[in-house]
């Protein structure tokens, strides 16, 4: 998404929820937040739905818990489905312009690039 922010001619730092920490890209960081609540959903949803087993985790050597890679997967495909359920509805009445697609497209992969860790 900050290549698409870039390319747009806009300075992908100044966030104003985000702020502009060196390096964070606050204002991509911006654009993504309307789509968190779908994300949150689907996230709960899952958890809510899924029996967790210790090999569900991995703990790295820095004591960072994470889902391991085939839950992980899981998780990103079940988010992203409901990422482009959620976008196609809100902009179903009109079509979207290559802009918007391209910024739709990479806000999804961005999301899985997120959930995936």
């Amino acid at each position: 998404m900050r290549m698409q922010v870039v390319a747009a001619g806009l300075d992908p730092n100044p966030g104003v929820l985000h702020g502009s920490a060196r390096g964070k890209h606050g204002f991509v960081l911006d654009l993504m937040e309307p789509m968190r609540p779908v994300v949150d959903r689907a996230v709960l949803q899952f958890v809510q739905a899924h029996t967790f087993h210790p090999a569900d985790f991995t703990i790295r050597p820095d004591g960072v818990c994470r889902l391991n890679q085939e839950l992980a997967r899981c998780v990103v495909r079940m988010v992203t489905a409901n990422l482009e359920r959620s976008v196609r509805s809100r902009f179903a009445p009109a079509p979207l312009s290559r802009n918007q697609y391209n910024l739709q497209k990479h806000s999804l992969r961005q999301s899985r690039f997120l959930i995936a860790g």
